[in-house]
Parts: C-alpha cells; sequence; structure tokens
C-alpha cells in the first residue's frame, strides 16, 4: 500500500501544470469530459506499463541501495527539470479538429512520452513493487486529468504557474533526498 501512496502522490503533484494536463484542457474544448477521461485512461495504461517495464529490468539487474541513490538523484534531477522548465503553452487559441478517444490518448501519449513523470515512474518501479506503483502512477494520471478537467475553468486562471511548479520541485526534492538517504543508511 506504501507503495501504490507513494507513486500516486509522487506523480499527481509532478502532473500540476503539465504539458499533459494543457492537452486535457484543450481536448476538452472540443471533446466530452467523459471522452477525454477515456483517452487518458488508455494513454495511461500504456506509458506507465512501459515506465514500470523499464524500472522493474533496472530493478533487477542492479542492487537495491543503489537503484535507491540513483532514484533519488533521479528525482532530485527531475525537481531541477521541473524548476528550470518553461512554461508551457496553455493551448488557449488552439482548438483541435480530432474528434475520439484515440485523439486524446495519442495526443497525451505523446505528451507523457520522456517526460519527467514517466521516467519518475520508472524510477520509483526499480525500488518498489511494480504493480502498486503502476496502480499508483495510473490512478495518478486519472486524477490529474480530472483536476485538469475541472480546474481550467475554475482554479488556474486564478493561481500563479510558479506555485504549482514550487510544489512540484519541492515533492521531488522530499522524495528524491528521502531515497538517497535510505540507499545509503538502509
Amino acid at each position: 500500500m506504501r507503495d501504490l501512496v507513494v507513486s500516486f502522490v509522487t506523480i499527481f503533484v509532478a502532473e500540476i501544470g503539465d504539458k499533459s494536463q494543457l492537452v486535457v484542457i484543450a481536448m476538452s474544448v472540443v471533446l466530452s469530459r467523459r471522452l477525454v477521461l477515456a483517452g487518458v485512461a488508455i494513454s495511461a495504461v500504456l506509458s506507465q506499463t512501459l515506465s514500470v517495464a523499464l524500472g522493474s529490468v533496472v530493478g533487477d539487474v542492479v542492487s537495491e541501495q543503489v537503484a535507491l541513490v540513483v532514484s533519488g538523484i533521479a528525482f532530485i534531477g527531475f525537481g531541477i527539470w521541473a524548476a528550470l522548465e518553461r512554461p508551457a503553452d496553455d493551448g488557449s487559441g488552439h482548438r483541435s479538429t480530432g474528434t475520439g478517444v484515440m485523439v486524446v490518448a495519442s495526443t497525451v501519449f505523446l505528451a507523457e512520452l520522456g517526460d519527467k513523470t514517466m521516467f519518475a515512474t520508472a524510477a520509483l518501479a526499480a525500488t518498489s513493487n511494480p504493480v502498486a506503483t503502476w496502480l499508483g502512477s495510473f490512478l495518478a494520471l486519472l486524477g490529474a486529468a480530472a483536476v485538469a478537467l475541472w480546474a481550467g475553468s475554475h482554479v488556474l486562471a486564478r493561481l500563479p504557474q510558479h506555485h504549482l511548479r514550487l510544489l512540484t520541485v519541492a515533492l521531488f526534492a522530499v522524495v528524491g533526498t528521502a531515497l538517497v538517504a535510505s540507499g545509503i543508511w538502509g
């Protein structure tokens, strides 16, 4: 249960303000929320399965202590990446003409491909239960999409992107430091 919760919280917070959330907001302009969430679910199954498989292979080859330290350093790096990342365009003024679940799924998958949350999921899977990591990250992506659908019209227009970014950076720093400490001092 701990691995599921850590995966969920880490990926959920990392998704706040991420480009895939902006894709979800943009797609919700032309598609129903139900179709958008279905597309996100398909994308999440694919991207998180790929991430967990990569992390599990690394976890089978590398000792747990080394994997914890490397994962921790990766998380700290993701925090730095999030801090330095340019704010994404919010997609306003760009209407998608495509329709259907597969358009959303492929667009969100491409937005996630090589994203910091994909690497974070792989790092978690290298040192945690892969099934719990997958489930937590899958639920986090769905939850973040649901929040994006709601927040796009209610909250994000009023909150500075800078505050959302600081929350993401802080989470990666805390989790990364805890992983490094656990790997060194066991």
